[in-house]
């Protein structure tokens, strides 16, 4: 039995980081946010006086202890990527904890696993609801149509396997649904999607905003930033979801009648631990630095940007890009521009994001439409609202400005309050 059994448990099931990081390679987006999530909602606890306790269950690390604290969660890595009995493991903690009845689940697609582990979790969902263990599940990514999906997963649109996926994609929430007390996305366009397949109470709770404290490295930041550089940030794992490949091409057609605009496009991001042992996913990486070639002094892959170095990124950017062709999740990255008070432009797919009260709240302070912060994916339509800014300090300030409240409301000490109210915590 474990020594740190709480009176009121709370254990999340989630991937998270390294003892003492919030950013790491070996984990995915979820991860960071859970644990920037974990550290705000401890303290709400501690201010509410309450009696409950957070223990994380987590996946095996290499280097890291099974069993550890920080601050006053206890953090428990009992589960292995990709195996069988992933969820065996989890079962064998939960089940012989009698104290512990209310489970959070933060949830993406591939953390657990592949399609094994997809099967398997509605039927660890039930297990769970028949030892009357309350489920609250994250959803961190809501897929209708794998059609849309199909060039990140390497399947086509019209082909069988789509059809066939399509298909298990809403067994797959239509059960899973069934089986928890509460959805939280974070998103009213993920709520919309995932009420087709479930009565449950869904909450909207927007993805928090981070606060970074690192001290800017000064001669890093000046190799990011190089002379008069109008410096365009792309950040994250790489992904054709998240048009990484469609934004360099742009960029390269745009650079080729552009050539002396004293423009630079940073990708800062890596590999995706999920799918970087997939080869069509290799050769998409490789695809990616390969394209890179014919501009290197104005487009650079940068690898995986370390925990202490994504300050340097964000502020040495000018303006950060979005152009995801696919809204499926919130965007981590986004949310980190909201950290650094950075001007964003999102591609159309993502514009119902701006729908939210306070997006639209802060779009009026500032006399901004959801049209001036997103482009097609087609044309150079992107390039030439960039340079058009780059030029407009007054359009940059409202941007600048429109971040900056946005950060402001979305902090994760604000939004924590009601994970606090939805969880039910005492």
């Amino acid at each position: 039995m474990d020594t740190h059994l709480h009176s009121r448990e709370l254990i999340i099931i989630t991937s998270y980081p390294p003892q003492g990081t919030v950013h790491s390679k070996d984990t995915v987006g979820v991860a960071s946010y859970t644990k920037n999530t974990v550290l705000a909602l401890q303290k709400a606890i501690d201010n509410h006086s309450s009696t409950s306790r957070i223990t994380i269950l987590a996946e095996t690390l290499k280097g890291q202890e099974a069993s550890y604290d920080e601050g006053n969660v206890h953090i428990q890595r009992v589960w292995k990527r990709k195996t069988f009995f992933v969820f065996n493991s989890l079962l064998n903690h939960i089940l012989t904890r009698k104290n512990s009845n209310k489970i959070l689940i933060e949830f993406e697609l591939s953390m657990f696993g592949g399609l094994i582990s997809l099967i398997q979790f509605p039927l660890f969902l039930l297990i769970l609801r028949l030892f009357n263990k309350e489920v609250y599940l994250v959803l961190h990514q809501v897929i209708e149509d794998i059609g849309e999906f199909s060039g990140h997963i390497n399947v086509q649109k019209t082909s069988l396997s789509a059809k066939l996926l399509n298909v298990c994609i809403k067994i797959f929430y239509s059960s899973t649904m069934r089986l928890v007390k509460k959805v939280i996305v974070f998103e009213e366009v993920l709520k919309e999607k995932i009420l087709q397949f479930t009565k449950r109470p869904v909450t909207v709770i927007p993805h928090g905003v981070e606060t970074f404290t690192e001290e800017l490295n000064t001669a890093r930041h000046q190799n990011i930033k190089v002379n008069n550089d109008f410096v365009i940030l792309c950040f994250g794992f790489l992904a054709w979801y998240k048009g990484t490949d469609w934004i360099i091409s742009e960029f390269e057609k745009f650079l080729e009648k552009n050539p002396q605009l004293p423009l630079k496009l940073v990708l800062a991001g890596g590999p995706n631990p999920n799918h970087q042992d997939k080869l069509f996913y290799q050769d998409y990486v490789k695809d990616i630095h390969s394209k890179t070639k014919k501009f290197p002094e104005k487009i650079v892959v940068t690898g995986f940007v370390a925990e202490e170095e994504i300050a340097e990124y964000f502020q040495a950017a000018d303006i950060i890009v979005l152009p995801y062709r696919i809204l499926m999740s919130s965007s981590g990255p986004l949310s980190i521009a909201l950290s650094f008070h950075k001007p964003f432009l999102i591609s159309e797919i993502l514009k119902p994001i701006l729908q939210t009260y306070d997006s639209k709240e802060s779009l009026k302070n500032n006399n901004l439409t959801p049209e001036d912060i997103s482009f097609p994916l087609s044309g150079n339509e992107l390039f030439n609202k960039i340079q058009n800014i780059s030029q407009n300090q007054d359009t940059l300030h409202s941007l600048t400005t429109f971040s900056s409240e946005l950060a402001k409301k979305r902090s994760f000490n604000s939004i924590v309050e009601q994970y606090y109210k939805e969880l039910e915590l005492k």
